[in-house]
């Protein structure tokens, strides 16, 4: 249980942890409170029986005219007041944690966020995305409403130890009675009960990613779904996630309510069987039956207590899954979001003379063979380059190399002679990224051409300049809002075309130095693809183009293609010169050729 809390605390920063500890003092004051408003209990009783108290004649001291008035009255108001007063405190130090709790929560979802964000490509690849939304939301969700529950774990005790400690000034044997069989049946709940939660909760977190993982992908491939009529697959498999998640969610809220009835009878049982033990033993009955009323009253109070901390042990137990891998998570990623904070500010590195891959070589975690090896590549600036070769040729991954998700497993990507990997931020700027699928917000033109950029800082002009380059303009005008136009999720009022211009002119909105395209037109009709090849000529003009296609047509007229099997760089030259002198080029080209000579597409290079 404490490494659990341990855990728990450290996902928290230093300011949050100072802010948990100053909580302690409204504690100790309810605490007091408790132990006041227990030990009144007493007045009420002797002033009822007609017995004598120390704590009555303490009040009738200290309160003008209360040694004239009726005792009763007196006792009850002080005692009334104490509750009424103890019980706000309670009310405020209750609203206090959670405060604390849900302001701390949205501040961690953010930061886990930004974690996730700044975690390596490679790590992005060998994670489940339905894990790290599990962890977004239902996770951290579960860990901090634990670390709520360790708040009020604690506040409980602390009254719970208080009113022990007054029970024990007054009637100590007693006390020290009900207090062992209070630690006994205690013990023997959580020794037995906290495994079978740690289990239950365990079982859970793996369900709840399966069934995230299934709804987002029916939700995703629902095309799919519909034409080939697979509703009932899909709806079966999350009926068996959602109904396992469910079993053991039963057995969690169930196991929870045992303390109650454990402690309730273990408790009655054993404060009767002492109270016969000392009226065996020649008790005066007065006092006697004071005591009883004493501990009745108390155990009003200290029941709900005592099952609430057995019950919210339990609940931590069952937390211990998403607590661990959120830890794991933050305390891996904790280095790579310092440094990309750090990279926030770097300046974008100079680019005027050329890219170079020197000797580069790539192998994934877990491959058996490199992706890439022995890389020597040189990139003009202004230069246009098309990648081409068979799927799992590497195109991609030397793609993803010179954007800097991936860092060279062997050699160095060199810009004018300088290494990247000192500066990595800085030569992202200089970078513009058109990917194969386009991911459209469910928002304006305008706004998914200036992505993710607060509304006050886009800018009009570049908005405008952007759309004339990707030849976007005409489907501006066309449009009934022009760039206000929402463009539906995943940008479903557009053509193929369209969205992939849009893709284009986000990439140029920042004025990049070199563009990359990765499979930008292998899912588009050959009419739009030729629209976009001569987006792409207008564009190489001015910036330097790496496009990586399917297509033949779309990189038949860049200044030099880079043919490329299994990792490395088998031949290099214009069109003209691959066709004429590789037969395996060449057999591809003539199989792509148009009636009158012109260039297809090729869909196997």
């Amino acid at each position: 249980m404490l490494t659990l809390l341990r855990k728990l605390l450290q996902l928290l920063d230093r300011r949050s942890r100072r802010h948990l500890g100053l909580l302690i003092v409204p504690m100790l004051i309810t605490a007091v409170l408790e132990m006041a408003s227990i030990g009144l209990i007493l007045p009420v009783i002797h002033a009822v029986t007609g017995g004598e108290s120390r704590i009555a004649a303490a009040i009738a001291a200290v309160l003008p005219g209360a040694g004239t008035a009726n005792p009763l009255l007196v006792a009850a108001s002080v005692f009334a007041g104490f509750i009424v007063v103890k019980n706000v405190a309670l009310l405020v130090m209750t609203y206090g944690i959670n405060r604390v709790v849900t302001r701390k929560m949205a501040a961690f979802v953010q930061g886990l966020f930004e974690i996730y964000l700044a975690r390596p490509y490679p790590f992005h690849l060998q994670r489940n995305s339905a894990e790290l939304l599990r962890n977004l939301n239902h996770s951290a969700a579960l860990a901090f409403d634990g670390l709520r529950i360790a708040l009020a774990m604690l506040m409980e005790t602390v009254l719970v130890a208080a009113a022990f400690l007054i029970l024990f000034l007054l009637e100590p044997m007693v006390t020290l009675g009900v207090g062992a069989i209070l630690l006994v049946l205690g013990g023997a709940y959580t020794v037995v009960a906290a495994p079978r939660f740690r289990h239950w909760g365990e079982q859970a977190h793996v369900i709840e990613a399966r069934l995230i993982t299934w709804i987002r992908q029916s939700f995703a491939a629902v095309k799919d779904v519909t034409v080939g009529r697979r509703e009932s697959y899909v709806s079966e498999r999350i009926g068996e996630n959602a109904s396992a998640r469910a079993d053991y969610l039963c057995l969690t809220l169930t196991g929870q309510h045992v303390p109650r009835l454990l402690v309730e009878t273990g408790l009655i049982v054993g404060f009767l069987a002492v109270l016969g033990i000392l009226y065996a033993v020649g008790y005066p009955p007065d006092r006697l039956l004071a005591t009883a009323g004493l501990f009745a009253m108390a155990g009003l109070r200290l029941l709900p207590s005592v099952n609430r901390i057995l019950s919210q042990a339990a609940d931590l137990r069952h937390r211990t899954a998403p607590i661990e891998t959120l830890y794991a998570d933050v305390m891996a990623g904790r280095d790579d979001l310092a440094r990309q904070r750090a990279a926030r500010a770097a300046e974008p590195m100079p680019f005027g003379r050329d890219i170079r891959l020197d000797g580069v070589s790539y192998r994934y975690d877990g491959a058996s063979h490199a992706a890439l090896e022995g890389i020597d590549l040189t990139i003009r600036k202004g230069e246009s380059i098309g990648l081409v070769g068979a799927s799992g040729a590497g195109k991609t991954t030397l793609v993803d190399m010179l954007l800097g998700l991936l860092t060279p497993t062997g050699g160095r990507l060199l810009i004018d002679g300088d290494d990247a990997a000192r500066n990595m931020a800085g030569w992202q700027r200089r970078l513009g990224y058109v990917p194969q699928t386009i991911q459209l917000n469910d928002d304006t033109l305008r706004r998914n051409i200036a992505f993710l950029i607060d509304d006050r800082e886009i800018d009009e002009d570049r908005v405008r300049r952007a759309a004339a380059m990707a030849h976007l303009t005409a489907v501006v005008e066309r449009l009934p809002e022009g760039l206000d136009t929402m463009v539906g999720e995943q940008g479903v009022r557009l053509s193929g075309g369209e969205r992939q211009r849009v893709g284009i002119a986000r990439s140029l909105y920042g004025d990049p130095d070199v563009l990359v395209f990765d499979e930008a037109t292998s899912a588009l009709d050959n009419e739009t693809e030729q629209e976009i090849a001569a987006a792409l000529d207008e564009l190489s003009r001015t910036k330097t183009l790496i496009i990586v296609a399917h297509r033949m047509s779309t990189v038949a007229r860049c200044d030099r293609l880079i043919l490329m099997d299994r990792g490395r760089i088998v031949d290099t030259g214009t069109f003209q010169e691959l066709t004429a002198r590789h037969p395996g080029f060449r057999r591809l080209v003539e199989l792509g050729q148009l009636p009158n000579g012109g260039p297809q597409a090729v869909a196997v290079l």
